[in-house]
């Protein structure tokens, strides 16, 4: 959905537009298909499987059970071998009561029906849905064990449920959230006597039984992952798709350990570990080894018994293969953490949330790390990253991963022979007050080095130079890391307050971590220089003006590990806003990586744009730069830049936006990109798409200088999807789905507007219609992106208008599907009277491969509609691309 800043333009209307008859409408070619008593109707040229096909539910309309109002399901991919598992909710028949939790495998080609998972001594309610249930397959193909090999395929399912308060434990067993696991058996899943290969009834992990001690958040540390994953209460992000060699199952908690006074007084990490190489019939499910309290460090204050309130988990955490990341608070006054810390009506952890507000006098909050052992299925010794403090003294620490939404975290899922973690600390405030810092003591921000087998801190380098005559904390959320697309290098950019003026504002720095490779055989080597003489000197950005912060930053989009684009490979591309007493100002830095140590990376800053007083102010200080009214990314060639945004043409009259685009360099000059038409608008809603993919990575070797013909990858086309004025923007409707596509050839010497097609410049012509090409709709209505993924040269684009769902695709020589010379975007959902929800509802879910470069090939796309008539029950059906 496009974000606040453009949104606020518009408004979102209810009023349902039905366009049953329109001049110059064109029909539609069907296919009837039988399912009960009704007749679906599905367009034929879409390139995929039917929705017919996903009609599993026992009458045939719909992958969810009639008579049952569905949420909208989770979908957990397995890399790129095509399969998933859907899990959806269904609401309980009486308000307040149990709900119904279903899962549905796909193996490629078909569905099975949907199964409820059941427990004993347990039910679910849809408030422990979503962020509490996650799926970890067993990708064994290549594992040691015979009997983990024959598993290959199966999956474990941990979703949250509720005691029914029926098994009589001691003590008094009482209702409590807990955590169920339902094993996936892959050999039974065309068997509907064996529950479709779904165990019933799942096996119950968590022990912890009495009155409030519920569950939070949880989430599977394992190889099997892809990069980082973020579990918490509220949400979850983890893909899923490597080997598997072992798999723990982690969630957190809250206890009551004092057994003075009824409730929790405490929250702990727990974890349960599976053995792949389980003894005996493969058919039968894992059975979870026993619920283990992870051990933590308390610095001096006590995590059990009277004392077990000195201590406290955050509920939620983070996990990279192996390895469990969480945070800790600790004090040795009893009651101090929970009262100060958790507030249980509002599940507010208050200093977690906040890096930098208020805490009590001596508190301490570290982020500790364990390891899982998939040989031997033990835990590991909790250590400290970075910060050892003193938990019975008055001075405070402060320690936080930065911001989960980004990553934080890097290692041997990108070819490193160790694990970089970026965090920020406040190491040690002497004030003893309930004020975060001091000038002379402030958070730095950190990056520690560690031995992805154990978890061992191996050494730490502090980032941002301190000022002593400044409160200069870098905050969390204003850190951004990247890695470049061969793993050689690392750039963390970050904003900390600079005193260079008579006024402290807050300026842009940057510096570049030379990263230790696996080599050629996956092996670490013999000796790893220290973390702290592998990074480059902080540089600043911006130059300093009294009374002007900068007010946001971008890393150049498209980048990443293997897949990135970074046409030269040792450059990368920040743009920031800094405006100044004349307007905004976008500049471009571009910074330039060394790879021989002792490293001595560059930036050179230059102007990219500029624009009136507060046409760019895009809200948050780090920018993702998708549906936004900025971004940019690789432009195919010596390591330049695509750079797309709107501009208010007109700024002396009512705002007026168009969108330009521009390349870095020196020469260039920008060219609008939209339909050029006086009466019509671009809010400035802009999702940049390169294809193809990288495929190979290569090495810089600096011993000798030879570089490999394989670092460089750079974008041979950009398809720059934007939104404009369907009609006029005095129409009062909604606006239209259109694109331009970037021809990225480095050795062209054509001017810009004459690189794009439809071309831009002399011999311009219209942007192309990926939209519907009849009507207006109003506002809720037109066009909303679902989604888009690639293969090879392929782009294929989700969206929703009118109440359809609807799909466009551009070849490997960027044509669009058209018929006629008007967009022919495919129709997705049936074709019945039934509308896919509009604005303000939830957008569909997409889902497309996780683990790999190209994601176009079974992208999976899931809606809701009220197929039952007045019932208002809503339904769930999807569709799956070739």
């Amino acid at each position: 959905m496009l974000p606040v800043t453009v949104w606020n333009l518009v408004r979102w209307t209810a009023v349902l537009l039905i366009l049953a008859a329109f001049a110059g409408c064109r029909k539609r070619t069907r296919h009837v298909q039988s399912a009960g008593d009704d007749d679906i109707f599905t367009t034929d040229d879409f390139p995929g499987a039917p929705v017919q096909d996903g009609n599993v539910a026992d009458d045939g309309r719909a992958m969810s059970p009639a008579g049952e109002d569905a949420f909208p399901p989770v979908c957990i991919r397995n890399g790129d071998r095509g399969t998933a598992i859907v899990l959806f909710a269904t609401a309980p028949e009486v308000p307040g009561g149990p709900a119904h939790l279903y899962a549905t495998h796909f193996d490629g080609e078909s569905w099975t029906p949907p199964v409820e998972l059941s427990a004993w001594d347990g039910q679910f309610f849809t408030k422990s849905f979503g962020p509490r249930a996650v799926v970890a397959f067993l990708n064994t193909e290549d594992h040691p064990d015979g009997g983990a090999r024959d598993r290959d395929g199966d999956a474990l399912i941990a979703w949250g449920g509720v005691d029914l308060d029926q098994d009589g434990a001691s003590p008094a067993d009482d209702v409590n959230g807990c955590v169920f696991v339902t094993y996936f058996n892959v050999s039974d899943r065309d068997d509907p006597s064996r529950n479709h290969g779904f165990q019933g009834p799942a096996q119950r992990v968590s022990t912890e039984d009495e009155l409030d001690e519920d569950v939070f958040a949880i989430g599977f540390v394992s190889d099997g992952l892809c990069g980082q994953a973020s579990y918490s209460s509220l949400s979850r992000s983890y893909s899923w798709g490597d080997p598997t060699t072992g798999i723990a199952l982690a969630w957190t908690q809250s206890e009551n350990n004092d057994n003075l006074t009824p409730g929790s007084d405490d929250i702990a990490m727990h974890a349960v570990v599976y053995n792949l190489a389980q003894a005996g019939d493969p058919e039968t499910p894992l059975t979870a080894g026993p619920d283990i309290r992870v051990p933590i460090l308390g610095f001096g204050a006590l995590d059990s018994g009277l004392g077990s309130e000195e201590t406290i988990v955050n509920p939620d955490f983070t996990a990279y293969n192996n390895l469990l990341f969480m945070q800790v608070a600790s004090d040795d006054s009893p009651g101090a953490e929970v009262l100060m810390i958790y507030d249980p009506p509002l599940s507010l952890f208050v200093p977690f949330g906040t890096y930098g507000s208020p805490m009590d006098a001596d508190d301490d909050i570290t982020v500790q790390v364990v390891a899982f052992d998939p040989a031997t299925g033990t835990i590991g010794p909790p250590r400290s990253l970075a910060n050892t403090p003193d938990s019975t003294d008055s001075i405070e620490s402060h320690d936080q991963l930065v911001s989960p939404a980004r990553r934080s975290i890097w290692g041997s899922d990108e070819g490193l022979a160790e694990v970089v973690v970026f965090h920020t600390i406040l190491l040690a405030d002497p004030d003893a007050t309930t004020f975060f810092g001091s000038i002379t003591v402030d958070g730095s921000l950190f990056a520690t080095s560690l031995d992805e087998a154990t978890g061992t801190p191996v050494g730490s380098a502090i980032l941002d130079p301190e000022n002593p005559m400044i409160f200069d904390s870098v905050l969390p959320n204003e850190v951004e890391t990247q890695i470049s697309r061969n793993g050689d290098y690392l750039w963390v950019v970050w904003g900390e307050l600079d005193g260079g003026g008579v006024f402290a504002e807050r300026s842009l720095r940057a510096a570049q971590l030379l990263t230790v490779r696996l080599d050629a055989d996956g092996g670490i080597p013999a000796a790893i220089p220290p973390i702290s003489a592998r990074f480059g000197p902080a540089l600043t950005l911006n130059a300093h003006i009294d009374g002007y912060n900068v007010d946001w930053f971008m890393l150049q989009r498209g980048l990443g590990y293997l897949c990135g684009a970074q046409s030269d490979p040792d450059v990368l591309h920040v743009f920031f806003e800094h405006s100044d007493p004349s307007g905004d100002v976008i500049f471009d830095a571009r910074l330039v990586a060394d790879l021989e140590a002792p490293i001595a990376p560059s930036a050179s800053v230059s102007v990219l744009a500029t624009f009136e007083n507060m046409e760019m102010g895009l809200g948050s200080f780090v920018q993702g730069g998708d549906l936004s009214p900025f971004s940019a990314t690789d432009a195919g060639g010596n390591g330049e830049a695509l750079c797309v945004y709107r501009r208010d043409i007109d700024p002396s009259a009512a705002v007026d936006y168009r969108a330009f685009a521009r390349v870095t360099g020196a020469g260039s000059a920008e060219v609008e990109i939209d339909s050029r038409d006086p009466v019509r608008q671009s809010p400035g809603a802009f999702r940049l798409i390169g294809t193809p993919s990288g495929s190979e990575t290569g090495l810089y070797d600096p011993a000798t200088g030879d570089d490999s013909d394989d670092r460089p990858h750079g974008w041979t086309r950009v398809d720059v999807l934007f939104f404009e004025s369907n009609t006029t923007e005095t129409s009062g409707h909604g606006f239209a789905l259109r694109a331009r596509a970037f021809l990225a050839d480095s050795e062209s010497t054509l001017p810009l507007g004459d690189r794009f097609a439809p071309p831009a410049g002399g011999g311009f012509l219209p942007p192309v219609e990926l939209s519907l090409p009849w009507g207006d709709p109003d506002l809720g209505l037109d066009p909303r992106l679902v989604g888009t993924a690639t293969a090879g040269d392929t782009v294929g684009v989700w969206f929703t208008e009118q109440g359809h769902l609807y799909y466009q695709e551009s070849d490997g020589d960027g044509r669009w599907r058209e018929r006629d010379g008007v967009s022919d975007p495919a129709l997705v959902d049936d074709d019945t009277a039934v509308e896919v929800p509009a604005a303000p509802s939830p957008l569909p879910g997409f889902f497309a491969s996780t683990c790999t470069c190209d994601r176009l090939r079974g992208a999976m796309v899931f809606w809701l509609k009220e197929l039952d008539g007045a019932s208002g029950h809503a339904r769930i059906q999807v569709r799956v691309r070739d």
